[in-house]
């Protein structure tokens, strides 16, 4: 994944989703606390809740896209190993997931063990189609090419070019001044 640029405002897209962003943090929030108290998962609620603060942080910061990513990231990594969890648990057991035999804390732990990914995996889908409406906006901005359309990436790509063709020497002029490789070399013992 290339580095992240600072696109500037938010899309118009992720603007709309920001109420659908704050529902589904809250949704993570809850579901944290009770995996923290109820289940009594003190790593697992630990983790998500890493990258549950990413997402308020992105959320406080105007919709910030790389922590609109870390949460996005840790939303899908999260939400894969509670969904794998969750299979786990529902294979293993004897009793159905949920039961009207048995008491409601068994209910409510089996709700929460679905609850977690969830709402995890809907944080990355949301996280991840929030950065591809940053990216539209980010190569609408920078001439259609995102970041390796922008004048950084393209000088970048020019000069290390120059370097590997040969032709450095010649197009010194448009790189600042920098010539690679110019001047006498110095050999140890010289002196």
């Amino acid at each position: 994944m290339p580095s992240l640029p600072d696109v500037g405002p938010p899309s118009e897209y992720v603007m709309q989703k920001r109420g659908l962003m704050l529902a589904i943090l809250i949704l993570q929030t809850t579901t944290c606390i009770l995996r923290m108290v109820v289940v009594l998962d003190i790593i697992g609620a630990f983790i998500m809740a890493i990258g549950i603060a990413f997402g308020w942080y992105s959320y406080k910061d105007g919709c910030n896209v790389t922590f609109l990513c870390y949460w996005g990231m840790m939303s899908l990594f999260n939400g894969a190993f509670d969904l794998v969890r969750f299979i786990d648990h529902a294979v293993k057991s004897e009793i159905p997931i949920f039961s009207s035999k048995e008491p409601i804390l068994y209910n409510m732990v089996s709700a929460i063990l679905l609850l977690s990914p969830l709402s995890a995996l809907a944080g990355a889908l949301l996280a991840w189609k929030m950065y591809g409406s940053y990216m539209e906006t980010a190569s609408g901005s920078l001439g259609g090419g995102g970041t390796y359309g922008s004048t950084h990436a393209s000088s970048y790509g020019r000069s290390r070019s120059r370097l590997y063709s040969g032709s450095a020497a010649t197009n010194a002029d448009d790189s600042g001044g920098f010539q690679a490789f110019s001047g006498r070399g110095q050999q140890l013992g010289d002196a």
